[in-house]
């Protein structure tokens, strides 16, 4: 018997390679020749921001800001624009 952890993680899993697959889909007909490795890690990085930011709305923000940067500078990303 597969129990929630196991469960809730490959749903997590399958929604993130759908979210992937779909805005790949979405980004390569709009953009034909734009490398679709960079695309994917976009994709990825944009995703893990997202998690964080949900995961961390009850910790101390400067926490949450120290975790962004230190993903931020693991990956060489550039900090999101705002949200609005």
């Amino acid at each position: 018997m597969v129990n929630i952890k196991e469960s809730a993680a490959a749903y997590a899993r399958s929604n993130l390679l759908a979210s992937i697959a779909d805005g790949l889909e979405k980004i390569s007909n709009a953009h034909p020749n734009l490398p679709k490795k960079y695309v994917v890690a976009m994709q990825l990085i944009t995703a893990l921001e997202n998690s964080l930011h949900q995961q961390l709305q009850t910790e101390d923000k400067s926490e949450e800001t120290n975790k962004l940067e230190s993903l931020r500078s693991l990956l060489g990303n550039k900090p999101p624009p705002p949200q609005r």
